[in-house]
């Protein structure tokens, strides 16, 4: 798919990981850094590219 998503409120990432499958970029924002941090960190790791 060519579409794109934005996600208000990334949380663990998890929601962002399902999405990643089913359209063509993900774009996530989180209020608390330190939680976007980790799920950004966790994304890339598990091999997310287009989060």
């Amino acid at each position: 798919e060519k579409d794109k998503v934005l996600e208000v409120g990334t949380g663990s990432g998890y929601q962002a990981a399902i999405l990643s499958g089913i359209v063509e970029e993900v774009y996530t924002i989180e209020i608390f850094e330190e939680l976007g941090t980790m799920a950004g960190k966790r994304l890339r790791d598990l091999g997310y590219h287009n989060v």
